[in-house]
């Protein structure tokens, strides 16, 4: 049973993500997709930006979850030019969050008063790099 959740996750995941990345404009060689889920956890957002991020078109993803902790994944499509890491520490300095930077996205996960900012981060995210 847990197998075919995760399953019906991965490909909710992947459509949403080709819906997002269709319906995106391309700007300066690539998709930049904004996306805050208030119904879904952080790993479902990660799972999302992974989908955006392979789907063989060059892309950056600017993802936000206000379920549980709330958190933001910032990713971007292999040979992508951006500082992925530098541009989620600029975004948490501002709210004095912090960030865990493993290999392929970026986390970071703050405090329940950042609830309705959430958002909002993501977009200061995708100005500063041009979208």
């Amino acid at each position: 049973m847990r197998k075919q959740k995760d399953d019906a996750l991965e490909e909710l995941a992947g459509l949403i993500a080709s819906a997002d990345l269709e319906a995106q404009p391309e700007t300066n060689g690539r998709k930049i997709v904004v996306r805050t889920f208030s119904d879904r956890d952080i790993n479902f957002a990660k799972l999302f930006a992974q989908k955006l991020t392979r789907a063989g078109t060059p892309a950056i993803a600017l993802v936000a979850s206000t379920v549980d902790a709330i958190g933001l994944v910032f990713a971007q499509s292999a040979g992508g030019s951006a500082d992925m890491g530098a541009l989620l520490k600029q975004v948490l300095s501002s709210v004095g969050g912090r960030a865990a930077v493993p290999a392929i996205s970026l986390k970071a996960e703050f405090q329940r008063a950042h609830l309705s900012t959430s958002s909002s981060f993501c977009a200061t995210a995708a100005v500063t790099i041009g979208a």
